[in-house]
């Protein structure tokens, strides 16, 4: 009988042991190939945010992360012994969930409605939310969903917008939106518009598919939509994408 014959590909993920030093700056692992142009920034995000970090590189050309990664170390809390995994979803970003001694993975504060504002709030300022409990979490300027199966429906893929986030924003009255998603590319999505119990009701429709599929969502998947800008009312509204990866 043959043998099963193994596909070669790049990596996309890696993972990380804290030890010792890890605060000052983490190494990216050597076999982990990045075939990326310009390779001296990168961004880092998970479920609380996204920070930019400067890459460095040593002398035997492993490449690590430096200034900016502390920031990140101790919004997390990160120790000794815990670890973490990087997925790389192109142009220097990465997808990071950690996991604390007990080898679970750790429960954080979800961001509040200021810290989707640009303003990164202390633990104690936060509502503690264990991920995955609730499937939508909103504010005004901001809202969560987890990936379930209508976001990839074959038929009719859609994605709903909560009524209090269309309501702050004036998006009953636009046709369309853009999404920026972590690599920084900009998706126009058609919206869908109807009226239930009285209430203005919003989902994406075209384009939706397009951004689903490009940006690899798989189910539990958790999207942080943040409002990014909003313009006047002939125009467009600009929404930034966060992902974590389930």
């Amino acid at each position: 009988m043959a043998g099963t014959r193994m596909l070669q590909s790049s990596p996309t993920k890696f993972f990380k042991v804290l030890m010792p030093g890890f605060r000052k700056k983490l190494g990216i692992p050597v076999a982990f190939c990045l075939n990326e142009n310009k390779m001296d920034a990168a961004m880092i995000q998970s479920c609380q945010g996204s920070w930019d970090v400067k890459v460095g590189k040593s002398g035997n050309g492993q490449l690590y992360f430096k200034e900016g990664w502390l920031k990140f170390v101790n919004h997390h809390s990160l120790r000794v012994g815990e670890f973490l995994v990087f997925e790389h979803k192109g142009n220097m970003v990465f997808n990071v969930v950690s996991y604390g001694l007990s080898a679970c993975e750790k429960e954080y504060h979800f961001p509040s409605d200021s810290m989707v504002n640009g303003r990164m709030t202390t633990p104690h300022e936060t509502q503690r939310v264990k991920r995955p409990r609730d499937d939508n979490l909103e504010g005004t300027h901001f809202f969560r969903t987890i990936m379930k199966p209508s976001h990839r429906d074959k038929r009719n893929p859609y994605m709903n917008i909560p009524p209090s986030f269309v309501e702050a924003n004036g998006i009953a009255h636009k046709s369309s939106m853009t999404l920026i998603d972590p690599s920084r590319h900009h998706w126009k999505v058609d919206l869908k518009h109807w009226k239930e119990k009285k209430r203005q009701r919003v989902t994406m429709a075209r384009g939706w598919t397009e951004f689903y599929r490009a940006n690899k969502l798989n189910d539990r998947d958790v999207c942080i939509f943040e409002l990014h800008q909003k313009t006047a009312v002939s125009k467009n509204v600009v929404v930034n994408v966060k992902i974590c990866c389930h």
